[in-house]
């Protein structure tokens, strides 16, 4: 994901990835410096199989980082989880909802989101599945030849291309907490669907690996939540805005 980022907004921003295994950030942030924190154990049954290994990267190495981060006054966009939610068929969350984090996938971002949520530079995307060219469900229709995946996970997939204009849109924002007082953003699509669902109909539009469906394995039950709703209206209104200004603007 980090790759791709860059290739999308490097003609607007001046951008610098951290090199892999590296955890000090400070000597590279100018000033004025947003970092975007995408470096996790991010698979949930992984995460629930290795809780010492998940727990020194997701929790104590992002603290730090985090911390020297905001530290240093620069700002740190968090990529969080819809998951901090937990589980829940009947409503729809948002971002007023109390967290109630199910695996510890859930509860690693949560806790980060804890710490440091009342600082004015930090501010965490929850995302749902994030989908498109590249990104986990299209990479497995594409590399395996018959695709299992799970029925029952329902998630709000959205599109690669939209977070990147959140992001992008949070980037030029000077004033989160005018703007966006909460610094927290839900980011899904507006369609709840079982993620097999989903990924039959990816799989036909762009002639992949039409998936098997299997059962969920025990540990997949207690690592992610089976149903996850997100409303993502408040990341809507922030676009429209965006969009309203630049037609103000332009006319």
């Amino acid at each position: 994901m980090g790759g791709k980022i860059r290739q999308y907004l490097s003609s607007l921003f001046s951008i610098q990835n951290l090199p892999s295994g590296e955890w000090d950030i400070t000597p590279n942030l100018e000033k004025g410096s947003t970092v975007l924190m995408l470096r996790a154990m991010s698979s949930p049954t992984f995460v629930q199989k290795n809780p010492v290994d998940s727990n020194q990267i997701n929790v104590l190495r992002t603290s730090k980082l985090i911390n020297e981060t905001l530290q240093s006054g620069a700002r740190l966009i968090f990529t969080s989880s819809d998951v901090v939610y937990g589980h829940d068929e009947k409503n729809v969350f948002t971002e007023k909802n109390i967290k109630n984090p199910f695996g510890l996938y859930a509860s690693q971002k949560a806790e980060i989101e804890e710490r440091f949520s009342l600082d004015p530079n930090f501010f965490s995307l929850r995302l749902s599945l994030v989908v498109g060219a590249g990104c986990k469900l299209e990479r497995i229709l594409e590399d395996e030849e018959k695709p299992e995946i799970p029925k029952g996970v329902v998630r709000n997939p959205v599109h690669f291309n939209y977070v990147i204009e959140i992001i992008r849109e949070l980037l030029f924002c000077q004033h989160w907490d005018r703007d966006l007082p909460n610094r927290l953003l839900n980011v899904g699509g507006r369609e709840s669907i079982d993620i097999f669902d989903f990924a039959k109909h990816v799989a036909a539009q762009k002639n992949m690996n039409s998936p098997f469906s299997t059962f969920r394995s025990e540990l997949d039950i207690v690592s992610r939540p089976a149903v996850t709703k997100i409303d993502s209206t408040m990341a809507e209104n922030f676009m429209n805005s965006i969009l309203s200004a630049e037609s103000k603007g332009g006319s």
